[in-house]
């Protein structure tokens, strides 16, 4: 079932541009970066003058390969390059995100969710205990029962504890948290609350 327990600790506010700075280093860290173009000197095609340069009453053109011509190379594409990846140190990620969660908590965005336990645990048994709108389950160690009811809820996301950061926290509607995943959090954030 869903409770409202004290999250008073979170109530730290932090600068927008340290909020912004998380997201876009962990966006811009989650892109493949492989995208890769032709350009006209790796097109296959004859390198010959497509018609001559003068008389014709047409503009004058040189290779087919060239970016004006549909077939042709790309001008100014991705190279498949892969760019170095961003980094936030951690004093900066956990400051971050202790301000996400205590924007979550002044909308009143956050709560506990006291999952059902057994081996076996049916999907409708825990469509009972969860609020209908879309939320964000974060777990801490879930049985894989629990993992298993959720797996066909397409309003639920679940993310382990250890991987949450600003980015999904604003990213959420609602944060509900298995007992576990509160403690671990309040330990790990425990020195910037």
């Amino acid at each position: 079932m869903t409770t409202t327990p004290d999250f008073s600790m979170f109530k730290i506010k932090v600068p927008e541009s340290l909020l912004a700075q998380a997201i876009y280093v962990y966006q811009s860290n989650s892109h493949q970066d492989t995208s890769k173009v032709k350009t006209r000197g790796e097109i296959v095609a004859s390198k010959r003058k497509i018609y001559k340069q003068k008389g014709t009453g047409r503009a004058r053109h040189g290779a087919l390969s060239a970016p004006i011509f549909v077939g042709g190379g790309i001008a100014h594409g991705p190279t498949g390059l892969r760019p170095k990846r961003k980094k936030l140190n951690s004093k900066m990620k956990n400051k971050a995100l202790v301000g996400a969660l205590s924007i979550h908590n002044k909308n009143k965005a956050l709560g506990l969710f006291t999952p059902p336990t057994g081996k076996i645990i049916k999907t409708k048994d825990v469509i009972k205990k969860i609020p209908s709108q879309p939320f964000t389950l974060v777990q801490h160690q879930a049985s894989p029962a629990i993992l298993k009811a959720f797996s066909n809820l397409k309003q639920v996301k679940i993310i382990p504890v250890d991987q949450l950061n600003a980015y999904h926290v604003l990213q959420a509607r609602k944060l509900l948290f298995t007992p576990k995943a509160l403690e671990f959090i309040k330990t790990k954030l425990n020195s910037y609350l």
